[in-house]
């Protein structure tokens, strides 16, 4: 009996613990059975936030690709405090996201909200990955402990939230090298904490909020590469913690606050590419003498650079280019013992005696420099021989564009380190030094446009590394050295318009990268090498005006690679090669000024990048081709070949009897009559516009005025932003020594918003010179039947090539060659006709223009180049002559002395006017 009662109980407290059990198991999991049937283990819950463990779950489902797969460790088989990038600390009894750090992982996609869930994140790094969208305004609201926040080098897009002011423990904010438009929000001033602010590399717009000054503890400010405006607030001079403040290519404008020249903290200093103006504080070096970096190129300063720029003694780099900057160059300079970097090209700065040179001797002391930049400038007299004794490690050296003069020291071999070397465009005399052969490391050796004379020292052929050698523009004689083919580094070869002899030697053609060969206005002689085909890369050649003789070499059709062919000027003879078809590439082909004979080949009208064609003055015969190029007057001149025939009306060349039916002949036997009819007329016409001009001869037009008002100099950046990055949609007109581009400027820079931007192509033979005539035609002339030149830039492109251009009045109406023979794609020309009345009205300002220059200017001044694409018409369908890069200025009655060189032929070669009825 008590055996079974014990049983009994047993069996009784078993089953109130099943009963237990089960109520538990229910209370536990709305989900769970109602019977239970086994045990099952509750399901293991991650040990922390749950609100932090569902935001890292959003924003891994909100990004689009993982390439490198770092995120694979985002799932359910491991605490999200293991996850990669996350990093946890136990904050109120659970552990909590403190650190999110993705940075350069290829990762893309949109930031999303739920990041601002982490309400403990202390630091959030998306650094250099392809996010896109917005910045949450949540950030703000939410992550309010946040210390550090970088979001550079992705997509970005919209306005920079002003809630991130609430976020009052941020030190880092970095949000450079996205797409971020806007304002810089004032808010971000209340942020007593911020260490480092990096916006640099956006589109904000807007000025620079005066609030930053509040940030009492920050260290870093880049502001560079956006579309800031407005002053530079006076108030960043309070921060008295500041290391670098860098506004690089903005539209700043005004004056440097004197605040900011007194910060003695400063290590970098960065305002170049902006319209900044002043002078500089006779104190400069002495209030900044932290500063090792200093960049004030492209802006509107002036006066002299201080002596006093020496104290500041840790420079390493001084950018002080395309400014107004005048006087001597301080010879303090070589106190800064670590000075590698020097940059004062294309302002005004002035040597004229020996002594002012001084700073060539001093700077021997700067052991670390690597670059002296002093072109474009106004220095005079004889470059000294203490240019031998500057820093061995000295890679790049430019003088050019300045009036030096002398010979070129033999010192010059000395800089044993030189990459880049240019004397270009001065007046330096004599032989060029054999000592040039020391150079073993030269890449670029420019001693182009001076007076140097002598043969071609042989000495250059030592240069392993040569990759650019220009000589072009000075009296050079003798024969281009056969040792020249070992510089099998050479890209481009330029010794044109010297007084060479000789022939070509063969051993030029086994350079194998040589892709520039400009020969051209010498008095080489003999036969093209027949191994010219080893040129396989050769783009541009250019022997034109020698006295080369026999025929073309058929190898010559082997350079598929050739672009640009000139041989025009030469003797000649025979017919053109067959193989020349397959230089498809072609864009402009010169043969004309030869002997050659024979039919015009066919396969010409299939080179479908071919746009300029000469073969004038040649002994062709035969049906003229009608496709291709050959369907453009202005594109082809056949001047010079009677015994052509055929051809396009525009050509007026005679039927070809032999291939043409009677009522084609008779329609061009119509055509002839009635083209020459109109000649007579427009012969008539003009006959009485000189009347008409000699009458008004001495009629002063109040339009005529030499006026000498100062236009603001521009810089690359403002050009490059005015044209849209000089884009294609923008391209308006292109002519031998350039492209011309519209663009919007400021109107208080130009007097003028709408602009057109005449951008000079320095690779082309006498471009450089051109802009110079340009100019000097331009400065001294007003009439209101003349393009009127605004300002102009000479400057460095962002890649520090040498960059020309000029900017002028934007003429809405385009050119009168556009509205005689406008192209099939332009309907805003093809859908309107000049009427008689207009024509005639062109006609008259053309003379009015035309008789200025010739008998109303201080001196006469003669166009060269005077045809329908260079008459350009305003909104009233008022003519306007431009493009003057040939024009050429008369002795007038009282020059006695260095009489105009006009005998050279100039202009478009061949240039007919053709004749079109309306």
């Amino acid at each position: 009996m008590l055996i079974s009662s014990s049983s009994f109980l047993l069996q009784l407290l078993l089953h109130a613990l099943l009963v237990s059990a089960w109520f538990v198991c229910c209370n536990a999991s709305a989900s769970s059975p109602t019977t239970v049937t086994s045990p099952v283990p509750p399901p293991q819950m991650p040990q922390g936030n749950s609100s932090d463990h569902m935001a890292l779950l959003t924003f891994r489902s909100s990004i689009a690709s993982d390439p490198l797969g770092p995120l694979s460790s985002w799932n359910g088989s491991s605490h999200f405090c293991q996850w990669h990038g996350v990093t946890c600390a136990r904050r109120h009894d659970a552990d909590r996201v403190i650190e999110l750090d993705l940075h350069s992982l290829a990762l893309s996609g949109l930031v999303h909200t739920s990041i601002a869930n982490l309400t403990f994140l202390e630091s959030f790094d998306l650094f250099n990955n392809s996010f896109h969208g917005h910045i949450p305004e949540e950030f703000g609201h939410n992550l309010l402990r946040l210390r550090h926040l970088d979001l550079s080098m992705n997509s970005l897009e919209g306005e920079i939230p002003p809630s991130l002011g609430n976020l009052s423990y941020l030190q880092v904010l970095d949000l450079a090298r996205n797409q971020l438009t806007g304002s810089i929000p004032p808010q971000l001033g209340s942020i007593t904490t911020m260490e480092k602010i990096c916006v640099y590399k956006n589109n904000l717009r807007g000025s620079v909020p005066h609030s930053l000054g509040n940030l009492t503890a920050l260290t870093v400010l880049d502001l560079s590469y956006n579309n800031l405006t407005g002053v530079i607030p006076p108030s960043i001079g309070k921060l008295r913690n500041l290391t670098s403040f860098n506004a690089e290519v903005n539209g700043l404008t005004g004056t440097v606050p004197s605040s900011l020249y007194n910060l003695s903290s400063l290590v970098v200093l960065a305002l170049g590419s902006n319209q900044l103006s002043g002078s500089l504080p006779p104190n400069f070096g002495v209030s900044l003498p932290s500063l090792q970096n200093l960049s004030m190129y492209g802006n509107h300063f002036y006066g002299p650079i201080p002596s006093s720029i020496s104290n500041a003694s840790s420079l390493l780099s001084i950018q002080m280019l395309a400014n107004g900057f005048s006087g001597v160059i301080p010879p303090t300079l070589g106190t800064i013992k670590n000075l590698s970097y020097l940059q004062l090209e294309d302002n005004f700065l002035e040597a004229k005696h020996d002594h002012d040179w001084r700073f060539i001797t001093s700077l021997a002391n700067c052991t670390r420099l690597a670059k002296l930049i002093l072109r474009n400038n106004r220095l005079e007299g004889v470059l000294p021989q203490a240019i031998s004794n500057l820093s061995r490690g000295l890679d790049t050296f430019l003088l050019s564009h300045n009036r030096i003069s002398g010979n070129i020291p033999n010192g010059i071999g000395d800089l044993v380190g030189l990459a880049f070397l240019s004397l270009r465009d001065n007046l330096f005399s004599g032989a060029i030094p054999t000592t040039i052969g020391k150079l073993q490391n030269i890449v670029r050796l420019d001693f182009s446009q001076n007076q140097l004379s002598g043969k071609l020292p042989s000495s250059i052929c030592n240069l392993p590394h040569l990759n650019l050698l220009l000589l072009e523009m000075n009296h050079l004689t003798g024969a281009i050295p056969p040792c020249f083919g070992n510089l099998q580094n050479l890209w481009g070869l330029d010794i044109s318009d010297n007084n060479l002899s000789g022939s070509i030697p063969k051993e030029l053609t086994s350079i194998p990268v040589l892709s520039v060969l400009n020969l051209f206005q010498n008095s080489l002689s003999g036969a093209l090498p027949l191994e010219v085909d080893h040129l396989k890369n050769l783009n541009k050649m250019d022997v034109s005006n020698n006295h080369f003789s026999g025929v073309i070499p058929n190898s010559l059709g082997d350079c598929q690679q050739l672009a640009n062919l000139n041989i025009g000027g030469n003797n000649f003879i025979g017919v053109i090669p067959p193989s020349f078809n397959k230089l498809r590439g072609l864009e402009s082909l010169d043969i004309s000024r030869n002997n050659l004979s024979g039919n015009i080949p066919n396969f010409l009208q299939d080179f479908s990048n071919l746009n300029d064609l000469n073969l004038s003055f040649n002994n062709f015969d035969g049906e003229t081709p009608k496709g291709g190029v050959f369907q453009n007057a202005s594109r082809i001149s056949i001047l010079g070949n009677p015994k052509l025939c055929g051809g396009i009306l525009e050509l007026h060349l005679q039927p070809c009897f032999g291939g043409e039916s009677k009522s084609s002949y008779g329609h061009a036997l119509l055509t002839t009559i009635i083209t020459s009819l109109g000649a007579v007329v427009w012969i008539i016409f003009a006959i009485l516009c000189i009347i008409s001009l000699r009458f008004s001869k001495r009629k002063t037009f109040p339009s005529m005025v030499r006026s000498k008002e100062m236009f603001s100099r521009v810089t690359y950046s403002q050009l490059f932003r005015a044209t849209e990055g000089f884009s294609l949609c923008n391209l308006i007109g292109t002519g031998s020594f350039g492209d011309v581009y519209k663009g919007k400027m400021d109107a208080t820079i130009t007097n003028c918003k709408s602009v057109a931007v005449k951008v000079i192509n320095l690779q082309q033979h006498g471009a450089s010179k051109s802009f110079t005539r340009e100019c000097e035609a331009l400065k001294g002339i007003r009439h209101r039947n003349l393009v009127k030149i605004l300002t102009s830039c000479s400057s460095l492109d962002f890649h520090g090539n040498e960059f020309k251009a000029l900017v002028l009045e934007l003429m809405q109406n385009g050119s009168l060659e556009q509205w005689l023979h406008p192209a099939p794609k332009d309907d805003k020309y093809c859908q309107k006709h000049l009427s008689l009345a207009e024509r005639v009205n062109i006609a008259t300002d053309v003379a009015f223009a035309i008789g200025y220059l010739h008998s109303h200017n201080f001196k006469p001044i003669v166009h060269c180049d005077l045809k329908p694409s260079n008459v350009l018409l305003d909104d009233n369908m008022t003519a306007h002559v431009s493009d003057f890069g040939l024009a050429r200025f008369l002795p007038n009655k009282d020059d006695s002395k260095n009489p105009t060189n006009s005998l050279a032929f100039k202009g478009s070669i061949g240039y007919v006017a053709p004749g079109k009825s309306t």
